[in-house]
């Protein structure tokens, strides 16, 4: 049923707009933890992420293994995974 009340509609638009948020940032999440190269498994199972809760609010993909930035960008001896910022500009560039 349509309606003709704009804080209505507002509110509408802001839920739609959080579950999209939402939806993109557990498929940021999901793709970085599945791309993390595994040895022992310590830096796959050190992600975690915290949703947000409304449009505005900051969500946080983090990893504090303390190698973590190594694996993403590499060093002298292994070349860089690239996980997060692959996976940023991936859905970034979605429609």
């Amino acid at each position: 049923m349509a309606t003709n009340n704009p804080s209505d509609l507002a509110k509408k638009m802001e839920e739609w707009a959080t579950k999209q948020v939402v939806a993109m940032q557990q498929d940021l999440f999901v793709s970085i933890r599945d791309e993390t190269p595994v040895d022992t498994g310590r830096a796959r199972d050190g992600w975690e992420n915290q949703d947000i809760v409304k449009i505005g609010d900051t969500g946080v993909i983090k990893n504090d293994v303390p190698y973590i930035g190594w694996l993403e960008f590499g060093t002298t001896i292994h070349a860089p995974v690239a996980m997060v910022r692959r996976n940023i500009q991936r859905v970034t560039r979605q429609k």
